[in-house]
């Protein structure tokens, strides 16, 4: 499956990339690589994880509190609408989905 990741979550994923740069050199780029584990694990198993809300699936990163939101489309593209912070609400994706 082919993932395609929206601008929105771009943003996001920038976001969090400086966060985490600013605190500690290297940092950012491990929560990239932690975040690109994710998206290959959605690219083989995109049905394994469950709804969350409305038609978006949910995969926790590993080592930081982050979870990347996605939907399946039917042309066998997921859709990547959000890599939040798991404090955030995720209620707010409603609006990207």
């Amino acid at each position: 499956m082919q993932i395609r990741v929206t601008s929105a979550a771009q943003r996001d994923l920038a976001e969090a990339y400086d966060w985490y740069e600013d605190r500690s050199a290297g940092l950012g780029r491990t929560l990239i690589e932690s975040v690109d584990s994710v998206f290959q694990f959605i690219s083989k198993h995109p049905a394994v994880p469950r709804i969350v809300l409305r038609d978006l699936r949910c995969v926790h990163t590993k080592r930081f509190p982050y979870a990347v939101y996605y939907q399946i489309c039917d042309d066998d593209v997921a859709r990547i609408v959000a890599v939040f912070h798991t404090a955030r609400d995720r209620l707010t994706l409603t609006k990207r989905a």
